[in-house]
């Protein structure tokens, strides 16, 4: 049995470069993406490539401890669109009232790098956090993400037990911001609780999963659907925070992962986003309602509140 591609061929590559710009326009000018803050200092994580790194924004709290509790971000993407810094308010608030140190993580994308190639990267980063006791409180360990940066964070999570039974994992947190836990259900069939197509696209869904998964690779692979995992096989002590919205096709898939966490006994809290668009959180004034503001505020407060020592 042949092994399947490991790129895109070339035609399949320029198409979805070309078409790159067109969810970047989507997200710019429909969302009004917000712009990154300073990081207090940037970090290259080795990779296992030796000739390359992975580029790292670090935030520290105001009085911070050593070793630290430690909290590992990755930024939503589509896994295609250059998004890394748009968390920079989340990690700054983490940072300086949690009182965590956040390493906010880039990754590469697709088309030009598709998967496995951003899990390989959340997996270094991960293990670069592991390899440093001395500077991280790996008992105080966590995990977050936007979109596919969740999807990210919860393939590490889901890896954590079998990938890393040495670490302290069993009691790591994690946040995952309005995440696609299942991307082998067809993009159509994804609709908000009240039956509607939602906010994102189901074309722009396709293509991000298209340029992302080869043609020959499992998309129900965990490493790509970690909805579709053994509940089993996350760590028995994890707890969870999942932040939906309304007007999100993902709500539904993301919603019952987390009951499912839950009914396992590892511990989920969902925070529901009345009138929360895909990405709400990131809209600038102008573009964010009413109703995603007071959202934001109250899940960031709550990330805050369920990371707190």
């Amino acid at each position: 049995m042949s092994e399947p591609p490991k790129a895109h061929t070339w035609p399949t590559y320029l198409f979805y470069k070309l078409l790159f710009s067109l969810p970047f326009s989507f997200f710019s000018y429909f969302r009004g993406l917000t712009r990154p803050s300073h990081p207090h200092t940037l970090l290259h994580i080795p990779s296992r490539d030796p000739n390359r790194t992975i580029l790292a924004h670090v935030y520290a709290p105001p009085s911070p401890s050593s070793p630290s509790p430690i909290l590992l971000n990755f930024h939503g993407s589509g896994f295609m669109i250059p998004m890394h810094g748009t968390d920079s308010l989340f990690c700054h608030r983490v940072a300086h009232e949690a009182g965590y140190t956040v390493i906010d993580c880039s990754y590469r994308l697709a088309p030009d790098h598709p998967f496995p190639c951003p899990v390989e990267d959340a997996e270094d980063a991960l293990a670069y956090v592991l390899a440093h006791p001395d500077r991280y409180d790996l008992s105080h360990l966590a995990l977050s993400g936007f979109s596919a940066g969740a999807n990210l964070a919860l393939v590490l999570a889901h890896q954590s037990s079998a990938r890393y039974p040495k670490a302290a994992l069993g009691n790591v947190r994690l946040i995952a911001f309005y995440p696609p836990t299942d991307l082998s259900i067809a993009a159509e069939s994804k609709k908000t609780p009240d039956g509607k197509a939602g906010t994102l696209p189901a074309g722009i869904m396709k293509a991000f999963n298209a340029a992302y998964v080869l043609p020959g690779q499992d998309i129900g692979d965990p490493r790509i659907s970690p909805g579709r995992a053994a509940v089993g096989d996350f760590p028995a002590g994890m707890e969870s925070l999942w932040v939906t919205g309304t007007k999100d096709s993902l709500l539904a898939e993301a919603e019952e992962m987390a009951g499912r966490l839950e009914g396992s006994g590892r511990r989920a809290t969902v925070k529901r986003v009345v009138g929360g668009d895909h990405g709400f959180d990131k809209k600038t004034e102008g573009k964010i309602t009413a109703e995603e503001r007071e959202g934001k505020e109250e899940s960031y407060r709550m990330a805050v509140e369920f990371l707190k020592l």
